[in-house]
């Protein structure tokens, strides 16, 4: 069994706190079943574990394992996925990955030394390819000199790592340019990367014998529709727990106030003023934009000031990255922001916690503190409305478990879909605004929502596609060496990095490829 996680602090508080409840079955092995051993559990992929956590890069890899072995052996396998409407309708569906190419990979290092040693021009008897080659370490050393140090890349373990959109991806990327950065400044040694195997999600989890999937928001009918479609999956809804015993039921979180600013300082005010005022009763949650993360927090760390901490810290970050401390992992702390965040501080007033939308999901804010529940329950504070999943999620971060909760909304008329100048229907005049404005703004997220998953959807299809092809290829060309391209098949490995290396190469071109590799193929079909 692999249970997927959406990331590395829900793997490593899932599998701490499951693990000891696993070991104590046992199943029965031997010819007739008569001995027994107790249940193996691991917190990565392992061959040897009868149940794995797992995140998508360790699945990616077990994947490219198999493919490139030929064999990719989850037909007995079951997969459970936590938070599946994250990791399948939001994650990309496919990825081209790289490896190092040995045809050019040797001229390619010998165009870095020189670039780094100051030589700005090639050699006047470089060969047509060498001219290429340093052509391609030119514009990646340019381009290393455009990108920023924690907005592109930050420096973690001893090396750069590349960010998307700010933050760390599921599956590690690179780029020419982070080669050069890292020998630049660690010397480790570059190379010339190109494509060699696509990984396409829908491909792999069809490979397993059953995905039973897990979330609280799975979404609209745009979601159902896309599962339905490229997974084959049926949603079915599972009451909550206190919805099935007698008395009054689990308790909704209570919507507290709802207003929308002019400009974002007297949006940032209201935060501020808001959460000042109700963490002397109950902890506080502001979930904020990406972007406005380290000002939020800022904002109310000044008026808090320094009386408080001088011995506890009354503002706390979660995030993946510190954007106030030179974008430094939080990870090894995740857990303790978590606990942190609901108890109280000696002065007896709570913390206030500032996080991103990542933070807006599957983190467990628990708070069992009978004065906190009278007064209302954890308060949750946002400063945007995201698409309908990701808004039962944030409000799922309150009025946990049989606890109350409540929320505060503060919009700022600076950011979508404001910004744009739509007209909102159920838009007040003013400040002030009625509940039925966030209904429309929902509907805003989930039509640009509807968009995507239709974008998402053609790109599916090529990329499941070249992923089959792939695994195909790799049984038809086996190898028992990682050298790209084999030497044995040098041939028809530089037709498929050809291939894997066009930018959304379109169904002909693929089947002409096929052929080209020995491969009969017929899109939408088995392949042989």
């Amino acid at each position: 069994v692999h249970i997927l996680e959406n990331n590395e602090g829900l793997l490593d508080r899932d599998y701490e706190k499951n693990a000891p409840f696993f070991s104590t079955f046992t199943v029965r092995t031997g010819p007739l079943g008569t001995a027994t051993r107790p249940l193996k559990t691991a917190n990565t992929i392992d061959g040897e574990a009868d149940i794995s956590y797992c995140l998508t890069s360790q699945l990616e890899s077990l994947a490219l394992r198999g493919l490139r072995g030929g064999k990719l052996a989850l037909g007995e396998a079951v997969m459970i996925v936590d938070e599946v409407d994250d990791l399948i309708v939001d994650d990309e569906p496919s990825r081209q990955y790289v490896t190092r190419d040995s045809d050019y990979s040797a001229a390619y290092i010998q165009c870095c030394e020189m670039l780094k040693a100051g030589v700005n021009t090639a050699s006047s008897t470089a060969t047509e390819m060498e001219k290429m080659l340093w052509h391609k370490a030119s514009a990646a050393r340019s381009e290393a000199q455009m990108r920023r140090l924690n907005v592109d890349y930050v420096a973690m373990g001893g090396e750069y790592v590349m960010l998307s959109d700010g933050k760390l991806p599921r599956v590690r990327l690179t780029d020419a340019w982070l080669e050069y950065l890292n020998y630049r400044d660690y010397g480790v040694v570059p190379s010339y990367q190109s494509h060699f195997c696509c990984v396409s999600k829908p491909f792999l989890f069809k490979s397993y014998f059953c995905i039973y999937g897990l979330t609280g928001s799975i979404g609209g009918q745009a979601e159902k529709a896309f599962l339905t479609e490229v997974y084959s999956a049926r949603t079915f809804r599972v009451p909550l727990f206190l919805d099935t015993c007698k008395g009054h039921g689990k308790e909704p979180a209570l919507c507290r106030e709802i207003t929308l600013h002019d400009d974002k300082v007297s949006q940032a005010e209201s935060v501020v003023s808001t959460a000042l005022q109700l963490r002397s009763k109950v902890p506080v949650l502001i979930i904020t934009r990406d972007a406005d993360l380290a000002s939020v927090y800022g904002a109310v760390s000044r008026a808090i000031g320094t009386e408080e901490e001088e011995e506890e810290q009354s503002v706390q970050i979660f995030a993946q990255l510190d954007p106030v401390n030179e974008r430094r992992s939080l990870k090894n702390e995740w857990g303790s922001i978590v606990e942190r965040s609901t108890k109280r501080l000696k002065n007896g007033k709570f913390r206030v916690t500032v996080t991103d939308p990542w933070g807006g999901r599957g983190h467990d804010f628990r708070c069992l503190d009978d004065a906190v529940n009278e007064a209302g329950g954890l308060a949750l504070i946002v400063t945007t409305i995201p698409q309908e999943r990701e808004w039962i999620q944030w409000k799922g971060r309150t009025a946990r478990q049989d606890r109350r909760g409540q929320y505060h909304v503060a919009l700022s008329r600076a950011d979508p879909p404001f910004s744009g100048g739509a007209a909102i229907d159920g838009c007040q005049p003013g400040v002030e605004q009625v509940e039925a404005l966030i209904g429309k703004l929902l509907e805003v997220a989930d039509k640009e929502n509807v968009k995507e998953l239709a974008k998402k959807r053609r790109d599916l299809d090529i990329g499941c596609y070249l992923a089959e092809l792939c695994s195909v290829y790799f049984i038809k060309y086996p190898r028992e060496t990682h050298e790209w391209p084999c030497p044995k098949w040098a041939e028809t490995d530089r037709i498929l990095r050809e291939l894997l290396g066009k930018h959304k190469p379109t169904v002909e071109q693929i089947e002409a490829d096929a052929q080209r590799m020995g491969l009969k193929v017929s899109f939408g079909g088995p392949m042989a």
